[in-house]
């Protein structure tokens, strides 16, 4: 129990708070929600949460007894990039509470006051290590790789179980070589959330909002878009080679999701086409949460450094660290990620109208479609013609 509210937090309460707070494990709970999406295991609909589920919604429940694997794969891919986003967002606020905090103040009370708008808490982030004489990266080391502690690599594999401590990593420490080696990679996924937050071309915040309200998207896995160079017969065909040759440039041949977006009131309506890669984005979601358990890590070691955690509990061990990557710029090869399209004209010209294709290095093409027209593929022995014999 608390004690009586007041104008301020009292210090024990403040103590109080941060000790409930530093026992918590977001990494094993993003683990748990990574492992789920990786399993090829289908949907549980025996024993007694699901009897006790369906005792509650009453018959309808018998709609939930099967669930087509295509339909579950589908939205695998979107709850992989939904949770991508999640932990991105959540490592910046904890590093603009980590960067922020002072003598006295609740961890938690200040992550719950962070900034509303993410563009605010990056703005803030950036302000406390442009203070810095060295531009923040002795704060950010003491951060992550704290000199006061041994660091290790992460151990193989360790198990996982539901509502319990993840397996500590090895107690061997790693060389000052490996502790730096280890720091670049942790501020290069501390980058990688930002321009995840930050990134409108295409617009991955948007994207992330419709995934969240779950019914202003459409994944699909039955779009394949191709660049072809071969016009379409007169007879209106298409030959294969013109679609599966050398010559055709491959965009989008696996899971896809469309939305729609404005980027403001001048700009025209548009449609985004994502290529979703789950298993390259739970890698990225698994590296920005380790990001983020090393800084929790650190901050819980700091806060229990007078006084042990209460009742018995434990903060988080130390999660190891990433001395060679995974780098966020090694994960995908070099091909497109998104096409964007202009549906309406915008109110100002200078908006632009043209589509858009993203490149997963970063490049942007524009390009400009004519007329649709509809053909039909056909086998190339369709363009052979009679021969004479």
């Amino acid at each position: 129990m608390y004690p009586p509210p007041g104008p301020e937090l009292s210090q024990a309460t403040v103590a109080q708070l941060d000790d409930q707070f530093f026992t918590s494990d977001p990494f094993a709970y993003i683990r748990v929600r990574i492992l789920r999406l990786l399993s090829d295991d289908p949907p549980i609909t025996a024993g007694p949460r699901a009897r006790e589920f369906a005792r509650l919604l009453g018959p309808s429940s018998a709609i939930y007894e099967q669930c087509d694997p295509r339909t579950s794969t589908l939205q695998i891919a979107v709850d992989a990039f939904a949770l991508r986003h999640q932990v991105a967002e959540s490592l910046l606020r904890f590093l603009h509470v980590v960067l922020h905090h002072q003598a006295g103040q609740s961890h938690w009370v200040n992550l719950v006051d962070t900034p509303t708008k993410m563009q605010d808490v990056l703005s803030e982030n950036r302000a406390a290590l442009d203070d810095q004489d060295d531009d923040g990266v002795g704060l950010l080391r003491e951060a992550l790789v704290p000199s006061r502690s041994a660091v290790s690599p992460p151990a193989a594999a360790p198990p996982l179980t539901i509502g319990a401590q993840p397996t500590r990593a090895s107690e061997a420490s790693v060389t000052s070589d490996e502790v730096a080696r280890a720091f670049s990679v942790f501020v290069r996924w501390i980058n990688y959330a930002i321009q995840l937050s930050t990134q409108r071309a295409p617009d991955l915040t948007a994207a992330h909002n419709k995934f969240k309200h779950g019914m202003g998207l459409r994944p699909q896995d039955d779009v394949l878009s191709v660049l072809m160079v071969t016009p379409p017969n007169p007879d209106g065909t298409v030959p294969l080679s013109a679609v599966k040759g050398d010559r055709a440039l491959r965009l989008f041949d696996g899971v896809t999701t469309e939305f729609l977006s404005r980027a403001s009131r001048r700009h025209g309506l548009e449609a985004t086409q994502l290529a979703m890669s789950p298993i390259p984005t739970l890698v990225e979601a698994a590296a920005i949460a380790h990001t983020l358990a090393l800084l929790f890590h650190n901050a819980a070691v700091k806060h229990f450094e007078d006084h042990a955690p209460p009742d018995g509990r434990s903060a988080p061990g130390h999660p190891g660290v990433l001395v060679d990557g995974p780098l966020p710029e090694k994960l995908r090869p070099l091909r497109p990620v998104a096409l964007r399209f202009p549906l309406t004209t915008p109110v100002r010209p200078d908006a632009g109208q043209d589509a858009w294709m993203f490149w997963s290095n970063g490049d942007i093409q524009t390009f400009a479609f004519g007329e649709r027209t509809t053909t039909i593929v056909v086998d190339d022995a369709h363009n052979d013609g009679p021969k004479g014999g």
